[in-house]
């Protein structure tokens, strides 16, 4: 299938904001993401294809009177796929490439720095609740919780 993108994100937002991050719209874009544009029939992964566009909701994606029909993203596949999907399973099934759209999809999305910003952000976050805790004198009230916690476990 192809990465679908709230059409409305292209045409009338600059930007989204999951988690305070912000999100260029154009950064997210169409693209054949299990077979590839090199491997339309997806052969080299052994992957299982059906021959519709039958959505969740029983309707017909590939059909002219589905209300996305005419969207970019559907025409874009449709040209490029044709009136067919990918089994579901098929990232498990062809695991190697399934790790590898995961990840060039992520990226594509967050950008290649989004590891090392989220580790930055997350010890920022750290040293705040360590300065709260102690400056309020809850550290030693949650320190001794925790411990209990973790011999009742054993």
């Amino acid at each position: 299938m192809i990465t679908r993108v709230n059409q409305r994100w292209r045409d009338g937002r600059a930007s989204y904001r999951p988690a305070g991050e912000v999100i260029d719209p154009r950064r997210l874009v169409d693209r054949p993401d299990v077979a590839g544009e090199d491997d339309p029939s997806g052969r080299r992964n052994r992957l299982t294809w059906i021959d519709n566009l039958i959505t969740g909701s029983g309707k017909d994606l590939g059909s002219s009177r589905h209300p996305n029909y005419g969207l970019p993203y559907v025409q874009t596949y449709l040209k490029k796929v044709g009136r067919r999907k990918c089994e579901a399973n098929s990232i498990v099934v062809a695991p190697e490439m399934g790790r590898r759209l995961c990840e060039e999809t992520v990226l594509a999305i967050l950008g290649e720095d989004a590891e090392e910003r989220f580790a930055r952000k997350v010890a920022r976050a750290r040293e705040r609740l360590r300065e709260t805790l102690e400056d309020t004198g809850a550290g030693k009230h949650v320190r001794r919780a925790i411990k209990l916690l973790g011999a009742g476990s054993q």
